[in-house]
């Protein structure tokens, strides 16, 4: 059986042929849904606007979810999306996007934690899934001497410090659906 000819066993989501290859839906799967061509477009867009407003690449939301690159490549380019994992990335999407740099809104200094340093700065982009290269364009500095600075025992700014503390809150509290389900292992 190929993987198009599969059925998932994920209440409410069958594929285009309902799991059967002669498209016909089995007995059991009436009123379930079957997914038309035109919804894996919208879904397929959607993953992509999600992808670039958070800043990673194909690659880098495998290592995040646990689903292949693959499969992942499949949905962008037009084949139904698991829905869960739309939802996930569309949820830290909109998390991206209410704070995509560190001065697009002063955040509240309501902590008494000091500005970051190197090793936990280093820390919440393994959290966050985004490179070096990456934070220190959105926070505008130059990343070698942004490198040099903290290599010498300087720290992050206040904001800096917040913003990516908030985007970190943001991934933890939107686990992958994904990786720790039983669907694709």
């Amino acid at each position: 059986m190929s993987e198009g000819d599969q059925t998932y066993g994920i209440e409410g989501f069958i594929h285009r042929n309902g799991g059967q290859s002669c498209g016909e839906l089995h007995s059991g799967h009436v009123g379930s849904v079957s997914h038309d061509m035109s919804a894996p477009s919208e879904a397929s867009d959607l993953i992509s606007r999600s992808l670039a407003c958070i800043g990673w690449t194909v690659v880098q939301a495998e290592k995040r979810s646990g689903v292949g690159r693959n499969r992942i490549s499949r949905w962008l380019s037009g084949q139904a999306p698991y829905p869960p994992f739309v939802q996930w990335l569309t949820d830290l999407a909109k998390w991206h996007q209410d704070w995509p740099r560190p001065l697009a809104r002063p955040l509240v200094h309501t902590t008494n934690r000091p500005p970051m340093k190197g090793r936990e700065f280093h820390r919440i982009l393994l959290v966050i899934g985004c490179s070096e290269r990456v934070a220190v364009h959105r926070m505008g500095h130059n990343r070698a001497r942004f490198r040099a600075a903290l290599a010498q025992g300087g720290s992050l700014t206040t904001q800096e410090s917040l913003w990516l503390r908030y985007l970190e809150l943001g991934h933890l509290t939107y686990p992958s659906p994904v990786a720790s389900s039983n669907f694709f292992n």
